[in-house]
């Protein structure tokens, strides 16, 4: 884990520090999606050439 023992239980505790968590998980579950598109969309260009 990145966080430091001391703040781990304040940190699990907060809610906001869960919201925060979350929304970087979305944020880099999108990011692969749309990774996931971009690659498909060149390897079918390729092909195509």
């Amino acid at each position: 884990m990145w966080i430091n023992s001391d703040f781990e239980l304040p940190l699990v505790r907060d809610a906001h520090s869960v919201d925060f968590v979350k929304t970087v998980g979305d944020q880099l579950h999108e990011i692969a999606l749309i990774a996931l598109i971009a690659l498909t969309i060149l390897r079918c260009q390729g092909n195509l050439d």
